[in-house]
């Protein structure tokens, strides 16, 4: 059975602002807004009754996707402080990003509002990152390697929108 990585889903409180921040302080491609997704299929599958969704679809540049989500019905609520910081906690994720620049990208991205755990500090040799939170406590981690710098690609999947185009 063949498995393939679709995308990865964070939810925020300002989808405008998420998505200035992600293209913008990481340089992820916007591929699709979606203004108001709702039905009961999309309930169903998110579980809230009536649920109204706006959505913004981002891309990197091996194709994985970023799906950003700001629920307007039920509206988001932020999770409490003391909830976003711990990365140890069963259930705690992150998103892994190569960048080409690490400490170029980390001060873009606190210009932007990124909370960030420590500045970039080198794993091994030819690998240096950083944990970094986004505006709505969301982590992600930014990696500058090497070797993946010597060999840059780009793809792009084909797969169908999981929310049509209004």
């Amino acid at each position: 059975m063949g498995v393939t990585a679709y995308h990865t889903g964070f939810v925020v409180t300002d989808l405008d602002r998420s998505i200035k921040f992600y293209t913008e302080g990481l340089g992820l491609e916007c591929e699709q807004v979606v203004d108001d997704a709702q039905g009961p299929g999309l309930s169903q599958v998110v579980g809230y009754e009536n649920v109204r969704i706006r959505a913004a679809f981002l891309v990197a540049d091996d194709g994985q996707m970023l799906e950003l989500l700001q629920y307007v019905n039920p509206k988001v609520t932020p999770r409490e402080h003391a909830h976003q910081y711990p990365r140890h906690l069963a259930g705690a994720a992150h998103l892994g990003f190569f960048v080409e620049d690490v400490h170029g990208t980390f001060e873009r991205l606190k210009k932007l509002g990124a909370k960030p755990l420590n500045p970039p500090a080198t794993v091994r040799p030819g690998v240096t990152g950083s944990y970094v939170q986004d505006p709505d406590g969301n982590w992600f981690e930014i990696v500058q390697d090497d070797l993946h710098n010597k060999t840059p690609f780009k793809v792009r999947q084909n797969r169908t929108r999981v929310l049509p185009k209004k």
